[in-house]
Formats: structure tokens, C-alpha cells, sequence
């Protein structure tokens, strides 16, 4: 082979390279990552989650029941 081929090769072999990170550089940055496009949470978050949903407000304190008053479901209430 001789000296210029050789070295024609060499430089297109080289740039060739060059090109091929430098567009893998550059696809990384212009294409979002498919990991942030998820609906992950990070398991801080999925407790934070779970505690919203499962609070309830706190209950009024149940006492004796006034016999005279008739309760939630019973037949003798009214309407």
C-alpha cells in the first residue's frame, strides 16, 4: 500500500471516529431519557403518597347515647 492511501485511510478512519461520538454526544443531549418520561416515583414520594391517601379526619368521640334520641337506622326515626 502506498504512503498516501495509507494515510488517506488513516485520516478517513480518524474522522470517521470523530463523527460517530461526536453524533452519539450530541443524539444523548437532543433526545430526551425515557426514565424521566416515566410516572416513576422515588420511594420517599410513594410513602407520601400512601400517608395523603389513607389519612382520614379524626372522629368525634363517641358517649353514651341518649335512649330518648333515636340512631342512625333504627325504625323509630324519622324520615
Amino acid at each position: 500500500m502506498r504512503a498516501r492511501t495509507a494515510n488517506r485511510l488513516l485520516n478517513n478512519l480518524y474522522l470517521s471516529t470523530f463523527l460517530v461520538a461526536f453524533a452519539s454526544v450530541a443524539l444523548g443531549s437532543l433526545l430526551p431519557c425515557p426514565a424521566h418520561t416515566l410516572e416513576s416515583e422515588t420511594p420517599e414520594e410513594r410513602r407520601k403518597k400512601l400517608q395523603r391517601e389513607s389519612w382520614e379526619p379524626p372522629r368525634e368521640p363517641r358517649g353514651p347515647r341518649n335512649p330518648a334520641e333515636p340512631h342512625e337506622g333504627s325504625a323509630t326515626g324519622s324520615c
